[in-house]
């Protein structure tokens, strides 16, 4: 058969291919099931050709031997089978002995990778192949490798034999990449290991280093084994090495070992435990443990975040923060992190949801980081918690809500100053300030929201408050009970308008105007008896009308682009007041000097700000609360966050928090910035810093820049840390990144 027109010719091999090409599906495999990475790993080869699948083959001319059934195909020659496809001047493919033969700008591709080789002779029933000058092209989910060789040889389903090759992981030509493994010979074994001997390491085309036989990795998938050593100094750690072990332990999990030595302190060991079998089973948890031989004790720190969904909408969710000591923090503030924290807490927590209730049964533990005695720090073990949402009672318009509390309160012992505070209120023995105790909460309430002609929503609402205390005191178990009820009354209405803009992109400005005002009552209690396990035990009496006033501006905008509207936020302006009729009328306290009372509250001003400004400035954000308080006649809390982001990753954000007491004193003033700059598209500048007015110095300093390829296959970060609190020190930190070789860090 012979034709000079383009033609079609499809092979059904299903009889005669079965022989050479046998093979057997694999079994489906199961959540808990490792896959094999065999075919994943190669795509060059590996696939095409394999299974009893028909091939297509197109060429400009196709000649056919019957006799010694062979093929031969010239011009524009293409040879599919699935999502493989093989490209050609020509080829010859011999059925007989299965042997294929390519020759000129022969290419292979598939979703996996690609090849590309002067010439290819392919021996289908071993699966070997010599190729000459070759080009491997393979892709994963993080990176992409590429290959070449004067000749290339397969001599396995994973295994190469490369002569005169080189490898990196940088997107350009062999003369352009950033950096690159040359030699002489490379014996490589994909998902593996590659033996390089005579080789060297080209960093911008300049040599750095000379391997006469090494060992680099040549992994496309996960796989077990050492990370790069990390290495440091520091004045009270000394000289401080590390070397992880990566464990792939399954397609769902996988782990990490550390070990690291310290000259002062000695081996931290530690364990990080990854999983996600789905979105609702994941969990990483990590764990150290320490001989401090500086600290004279055994340190350790647990800490992690875990989420399980056994049964349809029931959920266990943990979250693990614990240490041995308050100062493990500040000495390994990598391992845990909560640095400037005066608490650490930990959850575990048992959720089940239906359509209109949610029940949350769990254990809150706290540890004081300010002291090395945690004995006096309340825990809740166990917290029982039973919401029923907001329900309709039929057809009125009335609707209901219950919340249910249940929580044990336990600690070792009780302070001095608590106990102290108790003799001197005349308790024959302490039972205000306990060691133990349980509270059961109720809190039904109900509100009907009327609304008038879209014009008026007026909601009253009313919300009892039921408390029953279990408490055990030196002699015997006490009961106490709290009953009491809030009950108010909203108003709301808005107006607004819209204002049409004759431009491309800007096509409205809409301006909302949200006034309201509401009422609350609270009585007065006597809650002598009652315990104190937190600020819910102590429900001073309440009367007090708030009002305020919110403007809003939001901008309709045309993306050509996609063809799509889309709505910003300009402005969103509050201002709220109120006056406290209960402070008018409360009992002046004479152990508090200048006791006076205050009902005006102070005037607060709440403003935010989101928007994008064209393609290049896609990120304004701006947010900012202050309150003037008219008794003292200053503003006593101001707090603004302003970032600006470009769409380079570029940033320029502040934040400053301003706070003042009751007595005038000024307790919190700070200044937090950040800025981040990209020059030229591969250099980036940082700059981190926390600057505290009340104590005139940085609290933090962070200095950063980073050197980075345009193809993000290397980059270089030098970065210097200065902290003052909880004591004052500096680190120096290098890293350096050559993807898919090279991890390494150090510090000092």
């Amino acid at each position: 058969m012979k034709r000079a027109a383009p033609v079609l010719v499809v092979l059904l091999l299903l009889v005669g291919w079965a022989h050479a090409q046998e093979s057997t599906p694999s079994p489906p495999r199961s959540a808990g099931e490792p896959t094999t990475t065999g075919p994943d790993v190669n795509p060059f080869l590996h696939d095409l050709l394999q299974s009893n699948l028909p091939l297509q083959l197109e060429a400009d001319q196709v000649d056919y031997d019957r006799v010694h059934d062979v093929y031969h195909a010239t011009g524009n020659v293409v040879l599919r089978q699935q999502d493989s496809t093989l490209t050609a001047d020509a080829i010859l493919l011999d059925m007989a002995t299965g042997v294929l033969i390519c020759d000129g700008a022969v290419t292979i591709t598939n979703p996996r990778g690609s090849m590309h080789a002067d010439s290819l002779q392919f021996e289908l029933h071993q699966e070997t192949a010599v190729m000459s000058r070759a080009l491997f092209i393979v892709r994963n989910k993080d990176l992409t490798f590429f290959i070449r060789g004067r000749r290339i040889e397969k001599i396995g389903p994973e295994r190469y034999l490369i002569y005169h090759g080189n490898y990196t992981t940088c997107d350009c030509g062999a003369e352009e990449a950033d950096w690159m493994v040359e030699a002489d010979f490379i014996d490589v074994t994909f998902d593996d290991y590659a033996v390089v001997e005579h080789g060297r390491v080209y960093i911008e085309g300049l040599p750095v280093a000379y391997v006469p036989y090494g060992i680099f990795p040549a992994k496309v998938n996960r796989s077990s084994g050492f990370l790069w050593p990390t290495t440091g100094w520091a004045s009270d750690d000394g000289y401080h090495i590390g070397l992880p072990y990566y464990w792939n332990q399954a397609p769902y999990a996988d782990a990490t070992l550390y070990t690291d030595w310290y000259q002062h302190r000695g081996t931290k060991l530690g364990w990080e435990q990854r999983w996600e079998i789905s979105r609702d089973w994941a969990g990483d948890m990590t764990g150290y443990i320490l001989d401090d031989q500086l600290y004279g004790a055994q340190r350790w720190a647990i800490t992690g975040d875990t989420i399980q969904n056994p049964y349809r909408r029931l959920f266990f969710r943990t979250e693990t923060n614990l240490v041995s000591d308050p100062g493990y923090i500040t000495d390994f503030r990598h391992d845990v992190g909560h640095v400037y924290d005066r608490f650490l807490r930990s959850d575990y927590i048992v959720n089940n949801l239906w359509q209109h209730y949610d029940l949350n049964v769990f254990a809150r533990h706290f540890q004081d980081l300010t002291t090395d005695d945690n004995s006096a720090t309340w825990q809740e073990y166990p917290q029982v918690q039973f919401n029923a949402i907001s329900q309709q009672f039929g057809s009125l318009p009335l609707f209901g809500h219950l919340d249910l509390n249940a929580t044990n309160f336990y600690r070792q012992k009780i302070t001095e100053i608590e106990r102290l505070a108790d003799s001197l209120a005349g308790h024959s023995h302490p039972y205000t300030y306990l060691s133990e105790g349980r509270r059961f909460t109720a809190q039904p309430g109900i509100h009907a929201p009327l609304n008038f002609d879209q014009y008026l929503t007026l909601t009253p609402y009313a919300t009892g408050i039921g408390d029953l205390y279990q408490t055990n005191d030196r002699t015997e178990d006490r009961v106490v009970t709290r009953s009491t009820g809030e009950t108010g009354i909203e108003a709301y209405t808005r107006f607004e308008r819209v204002f049409p803009l004759y431009d491309p992109l800007a096509r409205g400005i809409k301006h909302q105007i949200e006034p309201h005002v509401e009422y609350v009552y609270r009585p007065s209690m006597n809650e002598d008896q009652i315990p104190i396990f937190d600020g819910y035990d102590r429900l001073d009496k309440m009367s007090a009308i708030t009002y305020g006033l919110t403007n809003r501006l939001w901008l309709r905008l045309f993306d050509p682009s996609v063809h799509r509207f889309s709505t910003i936020k300009l402005t969103d302006l509050r201002i709220l007041h109120g006056y406290d009729f209960a402070e008018e009328t409360r009992a002046l306290d004479p152990a508090v000097p200048n006791d006076e009372r205050r009902p005006w509250l102070p005037i607060r001003m709440e403003f935010e700000t989101l928007a994008t400004a064209g393609r290049w400035l896609n990120r304004i954000l701006l947010q900012s609360t202050a309150e003037y308080t008219t008794y003292q006649d200053r503003i006593t809390t101001f707090d603004v966050l302003g970032v600006l982001g470009t769409v380079n990753d570029d940033t320029l954000g502040a934040e400053y928090r301003y706070h003042v007491d009751r007595t005038g004193f000024i307790d919190i003033e700070f200044l937090s910035g950040i800025f981040r700059y990209t020059l030229q598209e591969f250099i980036t500048f940082e700059y981190v810093t926390r600057y505290s007015f009340l104590d005139s110095y940085f609290i933090d300093q962070i200095y950063a820049g980073e050197l980075h390829s345009l193809q993000d296959c290397w980059k270089i970060r030098l970065q210097y840390e200065e902290h003052s609190i909880p004591r004052h020190e500096n680190i120096t930190q290098l890293m350096v990144d050559l993807t898919g070789l090279v991890q390494a860090a150090t510090s000092f």
